[in-house]
């Protein structure tokens, strides 16, 4: 499997798990939402990795991909909390996964163009 089809993989997981993030925070299962928007954080994380390890330096988006993987690290380090889950850090966590899978979902099309 090359490369940009395992990056396309991943994120068909990470897509399917911030659906579950999002149902899960509809129905107020705040912790598992957190838990799945934490677990699609990885997912993007692995696949913004994947792109960062390939050839595509040459064409001006390693820098990109750099950014947005330390940005998902920040993000994941921030998003430790004490206490019980609650739906403000359920909704924080959640915008975190949607924002990092949209970021690779983008960067994945650039580097196909």
């Amino acid at each position: 499997m090359d490369i940009v089809e395992a990056v396309k993989k991943e994120l068909k997981q990470a897509e399917a798990i911030l659906k579950e993030a999002e149902e899960a925070h509809r129905k107020g299962l705040y912790a598992l939402s957190i838990n799945s928007s934490e677990a699609c954080l990885e997912l993007c994380f692995k696949a913004s990795s994947k792109l960062i390890g390939t050839s595509w330096f040459s064409l001006g988006l390693a820098e990109r991909a750099k950014l947005l993987e330390d940005w998902i690290r920040r993000q994941a380090k921030e998003a430790f909390f004490e206490g019980e889950a609650n739906a403000e850090a359920a909704e924080q966590e959640l915008k975190r996964a949607r924002e990092a899978y949209e970021a690779v979902l983008k960067l994945l099309e650039e580097v196909e163009e």
